[in-house]
């Protein structure tokens, strides 16, 4: 209840506006019709981790037990995205999540037994934890889902290179290995964790931290993203 109170505070404050082209829209619609008959004619369909249909995984390579990111990165969910860094749309977060929550329950993620939600890892130390797009997303997509959601648990080290700079999927992996840090691991023995970014490339960021998860006794990591790119995961 007291979440429909608040929502309905900031709509009277800030309005609501489509997270993909900023249109103004009533308190009961998240997306205008237009966008979202764009984006789902570019929804992705296929296995999310392998990018094959049928899907080509084998079980030794799934770190991740589970990945869903739907919207096309370059029909619409580029502008989200944007929108949500930059803050231009208050109501973005609060719409991308809402659509998020809404994919777990096509795929029944609803009903799996998930302790928490982690936003992907930021730079360790000082940082603007509150505007981090990611925490943003995880932080409303706890609030449609009820789980809760641990912030600044999955760290980066300072001075790794910025992950959109690299080429290749190998040198994203190198340029993660030994650098992501996990606070307090003893607590997450035995737990059951959805990873939340805003967009997924080749995958390396959150296959590695699945590594570091079940390395220090996760038993399953799920993944949601908002959009992804066409370029095949690895």
């Amino acid at each position: 209840m007291w979440n429909k109170v608040l929502a309905y505070l900031q709509f009277l404050l800030f309005g609501r506006h489509c997270p993909f082209c900023g249109k103004a829209l009533p308190f009961e619609e998240w997306c205008c019709p237009d966008c979202s008959r764009q984006a789902e004619e570019h929804w992705f369909w296929e296995c999310p981790l392998c990018g094959e249909s049928p899907c080509a995984c084998s079980s030794q390579e799934r770190l991740l037990d589970g990945l869903i990111a739907r919207v096309d990165y370059h029909h619409g969910g580029k502008e989200a995205v944007l929108a949500l860094k930059s803050g231009s749309r208050p109501s973005a977060a609060e719409a991308m999540g809402w659509m998020m929550a809404a994919w777990m329950e096509e795929e029944d993620w609803t009903l799996l037994p998930l302790d928490l939600i982690l936003p992907a890892p930021s730079v360790s130390g000082p940082f603007r934890e509150k505007g981090e797009h990611a925490v943003l997303l995880a932080r409303q997509l706890s609030r449609s889902t009820g789980i809760p959601c641990w912030s600044g648990y999955l760290q980066k080290k300072r001075f790794t290179r910025r992950q959109h700079t690299l080429s290749s999927a190998g040198q994203r992996r190198e340029n993660l290995r030994q650098r992501l840090r996990l606070r307090c691991p003893e607590t997450f023995a035995g737990k059951r964790v959805l990873l939340v970014d805003d967009v997924v490339t080749t995958g390396s960021t959150l296959k590695e931290c699945a590594r570091l998860l079940k390395r220090n006794g996760v038993q399953e990591v799920y993944a949601i993203a908002f959009c992804r790119t066409r370029r095949k995961l690895e």
